[in-house]
């Protein structure tokens, strides 16, 4: 008796663990379900204040960089002047690429993306405009048509046509173009950063607030689909405009950065800022992303879309060319590239767009 009484009491003991355990579980699967409406707005926040709001800042420092030093060569011309300006013009492009990334809001409605990054150069236009009698102010430069102005009629006047320009080969006319030029960048990133901010056009809380009295996001599954969309985006206009139009045509006049060489930098920054937006990292701080989002049920998905930005800059990094010689003589090369770029985009724009509108419920 005694026996069966101590195991009848084990018995008992085992039924109210598994009770236990199994409550448990279920209510770890309850906390699990109550807890991703706040992991959403924090991949909302980290979005805003870990991704984007840092990087526009970033951009104007940069911009603002380059014009104290293209203000110095405007005072002494030299070519380690030169040399540091070109410097500061691909620190400057590198951070803008990467914002690239996500372009929405202020950046497309306010078209300083157009009005910064108007690809290609009409420099027979532009020599015409150095040639004239027309004022090259900031004021004048902010009246041109949109190829005339932003980063690439820089590049154009910091390298040449050929990429060997020296200091002595400026012209009056041209470094006053050059510092109106590099003004109208400065002023641009100086207001593209204030449109985020609470002192200025706070954008930041029309996708903070996505839900909650946003009057453009009446969700955060809205939000997200937008932030998603702007990183689809990119890796399409990358693998499909960028490349691909050079590359089918056979044409290096129509490259993105073509005086200073820097395309390829320019596509690899672009995938690498679209990355950055997926992780929720930026510059050594590491927020809360899309990827978290996404393993709370996929974990699978997550891995494959990991997995796939890896292999798009990898293959981008295969390219050991100039882009404006890549063209012709590493065509295998940007053929995977291309490939790489497209079953990216594929994945955003289905399966991730497809994972959002299933499990993101507010």
């Amino acid at each position: 008796m005694e026996s069966l009484s101590i195991r009848l009491v084990s018995l008992m003991i085992g039924f109210a663990v598994c009770a236990c355990t199994l409550s448990g579980c279920k209510k770890d699967e309850e906390n699990h379900i109550i807890n991703q409406p706040a992991l959403e707005q924090q991949v909302l926040d980290d979005f805003v204040h870990v991704v984007a709001i840092p990087q526009y800042a970033a951009l104007h420092a940069h911009a603002d960089s380059l014009q104290q030093t293209v203000n110095a060569f405007m005072q002494s011309p030299s070519d380690l002047l030169l040399q540091e300006a070109r410097n500061r013009w691909r620190l400057l492009r590198q951070t803008w690429e990467q914002c690239e990334g996500f372009l929405l809001g202020p950046v497309e409605d306010d078209e300083y993306d157009p009005r910064m990054d108007t690809w290609p150069v009409d420099y027979v236009q532009m020599d015409s405009l150095l040639a004239s009698n027309v004022p090259l102010t900031l004021q004048t430069v902010q009246q041109l048509d949109l190829a005339l102005r932003g980063f690439h009629p820089v590049e154009y006047l910091l390298w040449g046509k050929d990429g060997n320009k020296t200091a002595a080969d400026f012209t009056d006319r041209q470094k006053q173009y050059l510092a109106a030029l590099v003004a109208d960048l400065e002023q641009n990133t100086a207001q593209l950063y204030q449109s985020w901010i609470s002192e200025g056009g706070n954008f930041a809380a029309t996708v903070i607030q996505a839900g909650q009295g946003s009057t453009r996001y009446l969700s955060r599954l809205e939000a997200f689909q937008a932030i998603t969309g702007a990183v689809a985006g990119i890796c399409d206009e990358v693998g499909n405009g960028k490349i691909a139009e050079p590359f089918t045509r056979r044409d290096s006049l129509i490259t993105e950065s073509p005086f200073s060489h820097n395309s390829m930098q320019d596509f690899k920054n672009n995938i690498i800022g679209a990355q950055q937006v997926y992780l929720g990292d930026y510059a050594g701080t590491d927020g809360k992303g899309l990827t978290d989002l996404v393993t709370l049920h996929n974990v699978a998905l997550d891995n494959q879309i990991r997995q796939q930005f890896t292999r798009a800059i990898q293959s981008l990094q295969q390219v050991t060319l100039p882009f404006e010689q890549a063209i012709y003589l590493q065509r295998t090369q940007l053929s995977r590239a291309m490939e790489a770029l497209a079953d990216l985009e594929n994945t955003l724009s289905d399966d991730l767009q497809t994972y959002l509108q299933q499990y993101v419920k507010d």
